[in-house]
């Protein structure tokens, strides 16, 4: 009997060893935490058989050897000491729940400010998407109007350079007529100058020819001075338009370009926020398995 009751003793402290590895994530901790829990409540079960085992066999052992007094103040003295080192092993059993009841306080706490920490992005994400889309969509439909403005931009350009072009062409046509005319006018004048020059060779009054001869050829040069006016005038105005229209389709152009400068630069930076708010959802997402 008493044999028994020291081999029950260094059984009994081998169950009060503790599991101290640590744990690789909250999974496997949380696991862990649960295993110790149910080999605390196994150990807290064991001892409470053994020590009403131990009592029966106690009593049994005194009942038998009533005659003995020695055999009963040790057995007593025993009885004693095992249920102190009982009463420790429970005390600290306790304990140990208490720590680990602590811990997965903690833990839980811990997991739902994270919870909620991940709900809050997860808002602010959704959140974000909504307006990062509403954005586009404006974006687009600025983009859509800018471009039915410049379609009807570039029509109106078309049809004015049209119009231009069929007034140069028929100012073109005009000025061919005026030369074919000044060179028939010439021609006529010269034929006139021809037959003036005969008749005043041949007249007794040449002082009259003379001064008709030298009108003739004031009007002619009147008329060349006034062609060539005119056909510069034309030439100018041909430049003018020109020039116009081609500074007008270079605003255009620079002004698609600034367009489209602009929406590459919103749609860089709408999509570095986008990819930083992405990378802050995953690092929350992340943050539990640290814990």
């Amino acid at each position: 009997m008493l044999f028994y009751l020291k081999a029950a003793k260094p059984r009994l402290s081998g169950v009060r060893r503790r599991n101290v590895s640590p744990a690789s994530g909250p999974r496997d901790k949380m696991r862990r935490l649960e295993e110790r829990l149910s080999s605390q409540e196994r150990t807290t079960a064991f001892l409470l058989h053994q020590a009403f085992r131990l009592k029966d066999d106690i009593v049994s052992y005194l009942q038998e050897s009533t005659g003995y007094q020695h055999r009963e103040t040790a057995a007593r003295q025993l009885l004693e000491n095992h249920v102190q080192t009982i009463a420790g092993m429970v005390q600290k059993l306790c304990q140990d729940i208490e720590v680990l009841e602590r811990q997965i306080r903690t833990r839980d706490g811990a997991t739902a400010q994270t919870n909620f920490a991940v709900q809050s992005l997860d808002h602010k994400y959704i959140q974000s998407l909504g307006d990062l889309r509403g954005r586009v969509a404006r974006l687009t439909s600025i983009l859509s109007d800018f471009k039915d403005q410049m379609q009807h931009q570039q029509k109106w350009t078309e049809a004015q350079l049209t119009r231009s072009e069929d007034q140069a062409q028929h100012r073109h046509q005009l000025l061919n007529a005026m030369k074919e005319r000044l060179e028939a006018a010439e021609k006529k004048i010269d034929e006139k100058l021809l037959l003036l020059s005969l008749k005043l060779e041949q007249t007794e009054k040449p002082e009259e020819y003379k001064q008709e001869l030298n009108q003739m050829r004031s009007d002619e040069n009147n008329l060349h001075a006034r062609i060539t006016r005119f056909e510069r005038q034309i030439w100018k105005e041909l430049e003018e338009i020109q020039n116009e229209y081609r500074s007008g389709f270079q605003s255009i152009h620079e002004s698609l370009e600034l367009l489209k400068q602009i929406q590459n630069a919103k749609l860089k930076l709408e999509k570095k926020k986008m990819k930083k708010d992405t990378q802050r959802y995953k690092m929350l997402q992340e943050v539990p398995a640290c814990h």
